[in-house]
């Protein structure tokens, strides 16, 4: 079985490098995409057996357009070039695995389902994390057009709809950035309405998967043969949300996929805007995590001293046969 690791990373190299070291083994590569926005050098993964970097880079834009969802796409499309892979596994430099490289693969091949959140829309909080919340159960997401504000703030305008959500919208733009004033208005006055297309579900999820290759095949093909859904994509508002679920809602049997990403993230601390890192003073849930069998990895460690701690606290609960 072949597995192939995507990268989404964009600082850390050294921790990036760690992890690929603790996760290298036969039949797996790892596909490391550096945003281009990152400042930071990973020159350390040069010529390293079974870890490509691909000259084309793309800036992510964190914070909630459709940019995260279409590098992700890009860089499927790229490794469905390159190898075979039976699953495709997209983590962040900040993720880090808590079982040994047997225990995931064998949990994998006998499994042989797609490991993904998928929740159907609209709903409330589709991530169900402490105190979440989605706008009006997403549904501005999708048939809103998304302005960029700022670096981590968008607006989401409604044509021609007179409502108090599309009037915080405007008091959102006066407050964060007075220049797309003319940009907001121009849409509301003079676009068409958005309307999901309508033989997709709107669905939302974690961000991160874990997916077979023949789910991957899927998505590239109707990503190919649906330009329009990729056009129409790209007025979504935190699109990287709502991209995969949907896809994978759309094109995989229920039986086929879980409900579950098969890590553990800690949104407690933030109160549900974003998870929080886990450090030194994490070492009893880290270890509960260990010892859970259906989690396979973490995120988000703080540091190389966590990876050490989760090194040793593996070795001592898992060994190989």
């Amino acid at each position: 079985m072949n597995i192939v690791y995507l990268f989404l990373t964009y600082k850390n190299p050294e921790l990036l490098l760690h992890t690929i070291q603790r996760l290298k083994a036969p039949h797996v590569e790892f596909y490391v995409h550096v945003d281009a926005s990152s400042g930071e050098d990973f020159s350390c993964l040069q010529g390293i057996e079974g870890v490509y970097v691909p000259v084309n880079q793309y800036n992510t834009k964190w914070g909630g357009g459709y940019e995260i969802a279409f590098t992700i796409l890009y860089c499927l499309r790229d490794i469905q070039r390159r190898c075979h892979a039976d699953y495709i596994i997209l983590m962040s430099e900040s993720d880090y695995p808590i079982k040994s490289n047997w225990y995931i693969r064998q949990t994998l091949a006998e499994k042989r389902k797609d490991f993904i959140t998928i929740t159907p829309l609209p709903h409330p909080n589709p991530l169900h994390t402490p105190e979440g919340h989605w706008l009006e159960g997403g549904r501005r997401r999708y048939e809103c057009y998304a302005l960029r504000l700022k670096a981590n703030s968008l607006a989401t305008i409604e044509p021609k709809r007179f409502d108090l959500g599309n009037f915080r919208q405007f008091v959102k733009v006066m407050r964060d950035n007075p220049a797309k004033l003319l940009r907001a208005l121009r849409i509301f006055w003079r676009y068409p309405r958005r309307k999901h297309p309508e033989y997709l579900r709107p669905c939302g999820g974690e961000l991160w998967f874990i997916l077979r290759g023949e789910t991957v095949d899927k998505i590239v093909d109707f990503c190919a043969r649906h330009p329009d859904y990729l056009d129409y994509c790209k007025d979504t508002a935190i699109l990287d949300e709502l991209f995969i679920p949907t896809l994978v809602n759309y094109l995989v049997p229920e039986s086929e996929r879980e409900n579950s990403t098969l890590r553990y993230i800690n949104w407690q601390e933030n109160g549900g805007s974003s998870p929080a890192y886990l450090t030194m003073n994490d070492k009893k849930l880290l270890t509960e995590c260990i010892l859970e069998p259906d989690k396979l990895f973490v995120r988000k460690v703080q540091d190389m001293e966590v990876c050490h701690f989760i090194d040793q606290t593996v070795r001592e609960h898992y060994i190989n046969p």
